[in-house]
């Protein structure tokens, strides 16, 4: 899930959802224009989304995102028994340019590479060894330490340090760079050239991973929101009732 913050025709926030097959293509499940970015918004969109699922008690595994508190929480509300692990692309991406901020040039390689080495733990163990060495090369340069411990290891590295998200089916998806090319996509549909509801015609039937049913569900749409997720939760019910028992 992503939210992308005025980059639309209207100006307004676009909310993004994607899923992931077991063959590792990436289907569009949903989006949605919001008024602001606030986390009652989030729920209501979420609320609707839940609403369409085959089963009530069926709920995300794993939900990956950004560090959007108002969604954050949101997902708490909405789907209590998901995961919410965040984006490493992002949080590396913030955290490398924070060290090019307070860490003189010779230094910044070193820190970085051992800032990755914190992420990348595969348990608590080393987790803590690889903070310590990271403490200790950054002992002139509070800021910066200050700054990865307080905006993201205390409060979040559960949800994007290897010693805990391994524990998590996420299946590799550490990242929501998978949005990328359904924001593009989107975000033409609704440019300056046309109305969204005026181009369904031009939706592209790869958008939907290859699937036959997946793809006639996108071509036959109508501009509803309800509509189009409703066709695609039904499309998987009857792919899984029809699965080979073997």
């Amino acid at each position: 899930m992503d939210n992308t913050y005025k980059t639309d025709k209207y100006r307004q926030p676009l909310f993004e959802i994607v899923g992931m097959t077991s063959t590792e293509l990436t289907f569009a499940v949903a989006f949605a224009y919001m008024e602001s970015e606030q986390t009652e918004n989030f729920c209501w969109v979420l609320e609707k989304l839940k609403e369409l699922f085959v089963k009530k008690d069926l709920c995300p595994q794993v939900i990956l995102t950004d560090r959007d508190l108002a969604l954050m929480k949101a997902i708490e509300i909405v789907f209590l028994r998901s995961i919410n692990l965040l984006c490493k692309f992002h949080i590396n991406k913030n955290v490398g340019a924070k060290c090019k901020q307070h860490v003189v040039n010779d230094l910044q390689k070193t820190i970085y590479t051992l800032w990755m080495e914190v992420v990348w733990a595969s348990d608590e163990v080393e987790y803590g060894q690889r903070l310590h060495q990271l403490e200790q090369a950054c002992v002139d340069y509070s800021g910066f330490i200050n700054y990865v411990k307080d905006t993201w290891l205390t409060p979040h590295r559960h949800r994007f340090v290897g010693a805990w998200i391994n524990r998590v089916l996420h299946l590799g998806n550490t990242t929501t760079n998978r949005l990328k090319e359904l924001r593009y996509f989107v975000v033409r549909l609704t440019s300056a050239n046309g109305e969204f509801c005026r181009k369904k015609s031009t939706i592209p039937s790869g958008m939907a991973g290859g699937s036959k049913h997946v793809s006639n569900a996108f071509l036959n749409f109508t501009p509803s929101l309800g509509d189009l997720a409703a066709d695609f939760f039904n499309m998987a019910s009857f792919i899984n009732s029809n699965k080979d028992p073997s």
